[in-house]
């Protein structure tokens, strides 16, 4: 069996996330990666309210610290991918847990550095992000185009799976996008909640922030292959991390690429690791016989124990 690692991101978060792993004695290694969070974001993650964890600064740390700490209980059991690849945020969890960023603390505090400067850069925009399925990505471009201004526009940001593509900017830009789509015979237009323009130019000033940053950290070897979003192909021995890195913040993300991929390379179980099932969605919109196992919680991890180690 040729296994690839999946980890999600902002937008999958769930109050509650991690808590049974935490309170579990069981789980020293998942214990250690939440203690490098401050408490109040712990809390926040365990019992917090769903608006508190939606915010860009508290969603992105504990996120990464979830599915990195359910990853290290995988690693601990001796189960580890050949590949992985993580939607936005959860390609910093996917680096991490390569060991491309050396140690998790830092990964951590650059994701909340990251999030700090994507709240910079979204402040005073009336932001708004949609998912349009059913319509050719070339049309979508054309209303992105139509419906922008040089102030106030809107692009596309995520290439998700077949017939989804998802359209991020300024609101008023992404609403007359959506009309315009409807009218032209979109299937379906679906709002989105977001807390700034993710994946857009207006992005671009937290992205090279973000590489200034990756100047004081230790960078290690990928343990495995590592997808970028920006490309949607593996890292290449060639590719600077910093330049990759600000180009993701604000660039597409070529997902659906990612997992055609490593469906090409042999990958026949996906693993998903992290609260929702957002990456599965895309997967079975790829291919439906594709074997997909969800970890969030202790009692998926128990059963996906049995099946990996098959």
């Amino acid at each position: 069996m040729k296994t690839a690692f999946l980890f999600p991101g902002q937008g999958s978060q769930k109050v509650g996330m991690g808590k049974d792993f935490y309170q579990d004695g069981r789980f020293p290694e998942f214990k250690k990666i939440m203690d490098l969070l401050n408490e109040d974001q712990r809390n926040i993650a365990f019992d917090g309210s769903e608006e508190e964890l939606s915010r860009t600064f508290n969603t992105q740390p504990t996120m990464l610290a979830v599915s990195l700490g359910i990853f290290k209980e995988l690693k601990e059991r001796g189960i580890t991918p050949k590949y992985a690849a993580g939607l936005s945020l959860g390609e910093y969890t996917a680096l991490a847990a390569a060991g491309v960023f050396c140690e998790p603390k830092e990964a951590i505090e650059l994701v909340k550095f990251r999030a700090l400067e994507m709240e910079k850069a979204s402040k005073d925009i009336d932001s708004a992000m949609i998912a349009i399925m059913g319509m050719d990505l070339e049309d979508i471009e054309k209303c992105c185009t139509e419906c922008s201004t040089i102030k106030h526009f809107a692009e596309v940001a995520n290439l998700n799976c077949p017939g989804q593509v998802v359209v991020s900017g300024e609101k008023s830009a992404v609403e007359d996008v959506a009309e315009m789509i409807k009218k032209k015979g979109a299937l379906r237009v679906i709002p989105l909640k977001v807390s700034g323009p993710f994946h857009t130019s207006y992005m671009k000033p937290a992205g090279i922030a973000v590489r200034e940053k990756l100047k004081d950290m230790s960078i290690g070897k990928a343990d495995f292959e590592v997808f970028s979003n920006v490309t949607g192909n593996i890292y290449g021995k060639d590719d600077d991390l910093g330049e990759m890195l600000e180009k993701q913040v604000s660039g597409r993300v070529m997902m659906e690429a990612s997992l055609r991929r490593m469906i090409a390379f042999g990958v026949d179980c996906f693993v998903e690791i992290g609260p929702g099932k957002t990456l599965a969605g895309f997967l079975k919109k790829i291919d439906r016989s594709i074997k997909v196992i969800g970890i969030s919680d202790v009692n998926e991890l128990e059963d996906a124990l049995g099946e990996l180690k098959e």
